[in-house]
């Protein structure tokens, strides 16, 4: 069954039914494309990530510091489609930490992660302390 290639439009003997690529390099160059022309597709008339921090910077007035320049690279970092869901937690919790530190006056905020590891190791410190006395 002759068949035309997905993504080169070459025509190739296909030896599935289903087959679509006329080979491997052509399915990944696929598979990769279609999460970037995904992620344009998806809600183009709401504000971005990186558009929203970048007017926060811009009305703390903070935009052209080292800090600010974290915040977009973080906000940019949540937007690809590269990372998995794990890495993208843990940059959503990175952004918002430095967007704390870029707020003036703002309390350090503590993930309920780092807050649990705290309260466990001042317990297990204090039944150490209790035990050798």
């Amino acid at each position: 069954m002759v068949v035309t290639c997905a993504q080169c439009g070459e025509k190739f003997e296909g030896k599935r039914s289903t087959a679509k690529f006329c080979g491997a390099r052509c399915r990944q160059q696929s598979r990769r494309a279609a999460p970037a022309e995904q992620a344009a597709a998806i809600r183009p008339d709401r504000l971005g990530v990186v558009e929203i921090v970048a007017t926060e910077l811009a009305s703390m007035g903070k935009t052209n510091t080292v800090l600010g320049a974290q915040a977009l690279q973080l906000a940019e970092r949540l937007t690809s489609s590269k990372d998995t869901g794990s890495a993208i937690a843990a940059v959503s919790r990175e952004l918002d930490r430095v967007m704390v530190r870029l707020s003036a006056g703002a309390a350090k905020q503590e993930d309920q992660l780092a807050s649990a590891r705290r309260r466990r190791d001042e317990k297990r410190r204090a039944a150490a302390e209790a035990s050798e006395a």
